[in-house]
C-alpha cells in the first residue's frame, strides 16, 4: 500500500472503521434493549448475539484495532464485555451466562488465534494491557453446570473470578480455570492447565495441573 494512503487511513482511522464495518459482514442480533458501541476498530465478521435485555458491548477507543471472527453470545442480563483500544484478535469467542458478569480486556493486547472467554453466574475474566496469547486458549470462570456433594445435596462448584494481570505471554493449548490469578510480567508455557491457583508476578507457570516453576522471569516479543 502508498505510504500517503497509510498515511491517510491512520489520520481517519474511525471514519474508515466505520465504514469498514458495515461492508464486512458484521451482525448484531438482540440489540433492542442492550447496547453496542464500536470506536476506532476494524471489524471483519463479527457476531454479537444479545438473549436478555441491559447488556453492553463496548469495542475500540482511541488506539486502532483489528478483530477477525471475533462472536460475543450474551444469555441473561446486565453483563458486559469490554474490549479496548490497539486490540489484534483473531477468532475469539466470548460467552457471558446469567447476570451481572463482566470481560474486560484491556488496551494493545495480541489474541493470535483461537481463544474462548466464558464468564458465568456473576463471574469476571479481566486481562491487562500489553498480553499476548497464543491460539487454542480457553479461560472458563465457571463450569456451567452443577457439582453436589452427595450428603448434603448442596452446590460445591461455585463460579470465581479469573485476573490475568498486564503483560502475560499465555502459549498454545493452555486452559485456566475459575479462580485464577496470575501476576503480571509473567509467562504460561504451551499445554499447562492452570487451576484456581494465585502466582507472583515474573512467574514461570507450566504443567497440568500448573505450578510456578520459575519466578524473576519477564519476556519480550522480540528476539534478542
Amino acid at each position: 500500500m502508498n505510504l500517503k494512503i497509510k498515511e491517510i487511513i491512520k489520520a481517519n482511522s474511525n471514519l474508515f472503521s466505520s465504514i469498514y464495518y458495515y461492508v464486512m459482514n458484521n451482525r448484531v442480533q438482540g440489540e433492542k434493549g442492550n447496547e453496542f458501541k464500536h470506536q476506532n476498530v476494524f471489524l471483519k465478521g463479527m457476531r454479537i448475539k444479545f438473549y436478555g435485555k441491559g447488556n453492553k458491548v463496548e469495542l475500540g477507543g482511541t488506539k486502532p484495532s483489528a478483530m477477525n471472527n471475533l462472536h460475543i453470545a450474551i444469555h441473561g442480563s446486565n453483563n458486559k464485555v469490554i474490549i479496548e483500544g490497539g486490540i489484534g484478535a483473531k477468532d475469539l469467542t466470548v460467552y457471558c451466562a446469567d447476570k451481572e458478569c463482566l470481560i474486560h480486556i484491556k488496551e494493545d493486547t495480541m489474541i493470535s488465534g483461537k481463544t474462548e472467554l466464558a464468564v458465568m453466574e456473576g463471574s469476571k475474566i479481566e486481562v491487562g494491557r500489553d498480553c499476548l496469547f497464543s491460539a487454542n486458549i480457553t479461560l472458563r470462570a465457571g463450569d456451567s453446570h452443577s457439582v453436589i456433594d452427595a450428603k448434603t445435596g448442596q452446590r460445591i462448584n461455585p463460579s470465581k473470578d479469573i485476573v490475568i494481570g498486564d503483560h502475560v505471554w499465555i502459549g498454545n493449548t493452555v486452559i485456566i480455570t475459575k479462580g485464577t490469578v496470575i501476576g503480571e510480567q509473567s509467562v504460561v508455557a504451551t499445554g499447562s492447565v492452570v487451576t484456581g491457583k494465585t502466582f507472583p508476578m515474573n512467574s514461570a507457570i507450566g504443567g497440568n495441573p500448573a505450578k510456578c516453576i520459575k519466578e524473576g522471569v519477564n519476556w519480550k516479543t522480540e528476539k534478542i
